[in-house]
C-alpha cells in the first residue's frame, strides 16, 4: 500500500506541471497566431505604431538590408523614416 501511495505521489507530482505547461503553450501558441494576423495589415497599411505595438520592448529586428533595430523604439523609427518602398 506504501509503495502503491508513493507511485500515485510521484505521478501527480508529473502530472500537474505538464497539464499547466499545456495550458501556458496553448495561449502563446494564440498569442503568436495573433500577432501573425494583425502583422500583414499594420505592414500593409504602413502603420508604424501598430506594428510597433506587435513587437517586443526589447526586439532585435534586422531588415533583409542589414540595418540592425535593437529595440522597439528603434524598430518604430526605422520604419517612421524609411521610404514607403524601402525594406
Amino acid at each position: 500500500m506504501k509503495r502503491l501511495t508513493v507511485f500515485l505521489l510521484v505521478l501527480v507530482s508529473i502530472a500537474v506541471p505538464t497539464a499547466a505547461q499545456n495550458k501556458e503553450k496553448a495561449k502563446d501558441e494564440e498569442a503568436i497566431k495573433g500577432i501573425a494576423l494583425k502583422w500583414p495589415e499594420a505592414w500593409n497599411l504602413h502603420a508604424i505604431k501598430a506594428l510597433a505595438a506587435l513587437v517586443a520592448e526589447d526586439v532585435d529586428f534586422i531588415t533583409v538590408g542589414g540595418v540592425w533595430q535593437k529595440n522597439r523604439k528603434e524598430f518604430a523609427a526605422f520604419r517612421g523614416a524609411a521610404p514607403r518602398n524601402a525594406v
